[in-house]
């Protein structure tokens, strides 16, 4: 039995490490944190500054955030008497916007990885 769970952790470790090194965060702290006036959501959301993330791990990041959207917009209707953040259409809203603040950092990346290929050649 305990060669069983040893073995299941390792796979369990095995298939962290196999993704790339961001954090992956519920949806529902990814709505939270993409609503709030926090000065660095990717770092808080991600576990990395957005300065120090890849390309692969922006799109990592993009993905999740879109799986969230799609399981936000996949609920039912909200209900008399949700507060603003427990409504569908900001938290929607919210991450769109985030995912686009993402698409940005990528961007970034991708030119600064660019200019060091330049560089290097």
């Amino acid at each position: 039995m305990w060669l069983a769970a040893l073995v299941s952790a390792i796979l369990l470790v095995a298939q962290s490490s196999a993704r790339a090194g961001v954090r992956a965060p519920s949806c529902e702290a990814l709505s939270a944190f993409a609503m709030s006036a926090r000065s660095d959501p990717v770092e808080i959301s991600f576990g990395k500054p957005a300065r120090a993330m890849t390309v692969a791990e922006f799109d990592q990041a993009i993905d999740m955030v879109q799986d969230c959207v799609d399981q936000i917009e996949a609920r039912p209707p909200d209900l008399p008497g949700f507060t603003f953040r427990e409504r569908k259409r900001p938290q929607v809203i919210a991450l769109r916007q985030f995912i686009e603040d993402l698409r940005f950092y990528r961007n970034e990346q991708r030119e600064r990885e660019r200019r060091a290929a330049r560089k290097s050649d």
